[in-house]
Order: structure tokens, then sequence, then C-alpha cells
């Protein structure tokens, strides 16, 4: 009888420790898939920022899930590939940018994560004129496509400039 009570444990003790290492494997195997999304994350930041700066509309739309949405100060939403490129595009025939990303925080849950910081650009009038600079933040909805790549699935941002006042009323 105590042959068999020390075999049940022996075997239970056993058991546990196998589930135990199999869950330490599980939680290293999930640090290391976090920490490389955060790195191709990471890399897409870098990407959005340069194809702006060369003024590369079709590589910059490239880093867009085919049913995005970007939601921008003062202006409708921009719903599909096709709306969102036809505004940067005319945002780019208009001025040269060169853009800045501060990326304050980066957090993955399987194949969903979202990005949130601050932005700084430059941007500059392409016929002649005044450079502005504009700061503001961002929250970015990431998606990570069936090829393994993270592609935008939602962005909207704000910025810490306000608005122009409107002009008097006549008569005033």
């Amino acid at each position: 009888m105590k042959a068999t009570f020390f075999q049940c444990s022996l075997i239970a003790v056993t058991l546990i420790m196998c589930f135990a290492l199999s869950c330490t494997d599980q939680a290293k195997k999930t640090a290391e898939q976090t920490a490389a999304a955060k790195a191709d994350i990471a890399a897409y930041i870098d990407a959005y920022a340069a194809t702006l700066k060369a003024g590369d509309v079709n590589g910059w739309i490239a880093l867009w899930a085919d049913d995005a949405r970007r939601m921008e100060p003062f202006q409708p939403a921009r719903i599909g590939k096709d709306q969102i490129m036809a505004s940067i595009q005319t945002f780019l025939d208009t001025f040269a940018i060169d853009l800045k990303i501060n990326n304050d925080e980066t957090t993955i849950a399987g194949d969903w994560g979202y990005i949130s910081g601050t932005f700084l650009y430059s941007a500059i009038q392409r016929a002649g004129g005044d450079t502005m600079e504009i700061s503001g933040s961002y929250l970015s909805i990431m998606q990570r496509q069936a090829d393994g790549a993270w592609k935008v699935f939602r962005e909207c941002y704000n910025t810490d400039t306000p608005p122009a006042a409107p002009p008097p009323m006549k008569g005033k």
C-alpha cells in the first residue's frame, strides 16, 4: 500500500514538474515573439517616417491594411487605402516633410498591437514659403498580416497646435 501511494505521488509530482517546465518554455517563447513583434513595429515606424520624407506615397500606403481607417484632426475619417492615399498624396504634392516619431509605448496581444507616442514634423511648401512645424501625439492599432508583416489598422492623431482663430465678424 505504501509503495503504491509513493508511486502515485511520484507520478503526480513528475507530471506537475513537466507541466511547470512546459509553461516556462511557453512563457519564454511568448516573450521572444513579443520582442520580435516590437522590433518589427520599430522598423515599421522608421519606414513610416522615411517614406513620407522621401515623398514615396506608394511605399507609405503599403504600410497600411486594406481596410484601414485614418482619423485626422478637423477632417472626416479616411476609410480604406484609396481615401487615405488620396489625402496624403494631396498633402505631399504641396509639402515636403521631415517627420520625427517618438514611440513611447508598444503593446502586443497576439496578432494585434498598439503604439502611441509623439511626433514632430516640418512641412515645407514646395512652391516656396514658410516652414510649418507641427507637433502632436498619435495612437495606432496595428494588425499582423498573414505574411507576418505588421500594418496600420487604425490611426488617429492630434496636434498640439490649436487651429487658427476665425477672422473677426464684419460690423462687430
